[in-house]
């Protein structure tokens, strides 16, 4: 028998960046279900890439998953895009999808989340495995 557990897709609305001239020059946006986020897509201006925007992205997305209480986030990428750029934040490659969808590969991500607080020092401890 299946339990009804009453979850709902929550959409988080994208985080947006915005220069003087309220352009959009970069953003991130996805779903919450259960206890994963999502992330469909993160996105900068190329010509603003490597300045840290792209994590400064990604870390209000997770600080939004962990108010949420999610235990992961997750995404893909393809070969050519971000497959080096999110380990660097915390992110485990799980799958590789290969000649995808002729001769690249497709890659798939998870970050671990803890939700645990330190009482002190107000800050989120990593995840020991």
């Amino acid at each position: 028998m299946v339990k009804n557990l009453n979850l709902r897709i929550k959409r988080i609305l994208p985080f947006i960046i915005k220069n003087d001239s309220e352009d959009v020059i970069g953003g991130i946006s996805g779903k919450i279900f259960g206890n994963w986020m999502d992330v469909d897509y993160l996105v900068v201006h190329e010509s603003l890439r490597r300045n840290g925007l792209g994590r400064d992205l990604l870390k209000k997305a997770e600080e939004l998953a962990i108010r949420s209480n999610c235990k992961n986030i997750f995404l893909y990428t393809f070969d050519f895009q971000g497959k080096d750029f999110y380990p660097k934040f915390g992110f485990k490659e799980v799958y590789v999808k290969r000649q995808y969808p002729l001769t690249g590969t497709e890659h798939f991500f998870v970050k671990k989340l803890s939700n645990e607080i330190d009482k002190e020092a107000g800050e989120i401890l990593e995840e020991t495995e």
